[in-house]
């Protein structure tokens, strides 16, 4: 599965940020395939689309434009909205017992 891969990948990776956000990815994911929540999917998008657009594929497009959803803690220095959602639901399924 591609959270097996992520797990993988993580310990390669020197950048606490850039783990923390491949972590969110891979749990929006999850979170987005076993409840069938497509704001999850979309999450999960924007964070990987923005890793590979502004961290992995810095090259520019000429005559084009690329969207940016400020979703990474690597790029914005701090959590986002992204990331505080998914923590939101964590702390809500702990409440309830889950």
């Amino acid at each position: 599965s591609y959270g097996r891969q992520i797990d993988q990948l993580l310990p390669l990776i020197a950048d606490p940020n850039l783990k923390r956000d491949l972590i969110a990815f891979r749990d929006l994911l999850e979170v987005a395939a076993e409840e069938k929540l497509e704001v999850a999917l979309r999450y999960a998008h924007r964070v990987i689309h923005d890793l590979d657009y502004w961290v992995f594929n810095t090259e520019t497009f000429s005559g084009g434009t690329r969207d940016y959803w400020a979703a990474t803690i690597t790029l914005e220095k701090k959590e986002t909205r992204y990331h505080k959602w998914l923590q939101d639901r964590e702390r809500a399924a702990q409440r309830i017992g889950q």
